[in-house]
């Protein structure tokens, strides 16, 4: 190998590195905005799922007669808590509490009682879309 074909197998593998480097600088960042779009998503998902069974739970509980407010905001939340244990989703006892209280404020704003009308399930639909590769629990992204 003469000092030209050298000088030129440099040049290809400078080109090389740097056509690379370039792709490598483009689908990074696309790569990193993608992660925390998905992430952000299952989040949400899991918070409106929360919102559903503690709905759900707060509209059984509302039916009871024979136990007082605080009994039945302790069962909601242990229904809340073991529909989470139940599909592996950890969400921590203040938001437990906080989507409880909600739910009691929505129901109270709809008029109250309607004994089970206002139970829905809509676990499937939620659960399908947190199928997904899990994301560490950390704090969600935010979108650039």
């Amino acid at each position: 190998m003469n000092f030209k074909q050298a000088l030129d197998n440099l040049y290809v593998l400078i080109a090389l590195g740097g056509f690379i480097a370039t792709i490598f600088g483009y689908v990074n960042p696309l790569l990193k905005q993608k992660i925390a779009k998905e992430k952000n998503l299952r989040v949400k998902s899991r918070y409106e799922l929360l919102d559903q069974w503690a709905e759900n739970a707060v509209a059984q509980m509302s039916a009871l007669s024979d136990m007082i407010g605080q009994d039945k905001k302790a069962e909601a939340m242990r229904m809340v808590n073991s529909q989470l244990q139940k599909n592996n989703i950890n969400i921590d006892v203040e938001h437990v509490s906080a989507a409880v209280e909600k739910a009691v404020q929505q129901l109270a704003l709809a008029g109250g009682n309607h004994q089970n009308d206002n139970i829905v399930d809509t676990t499937q639909q939620v659960l399908d879309h947190l199928d997904a590769p899990e994301v560490p629990d950390e704090e969600p992204a935010k979108e650039a």
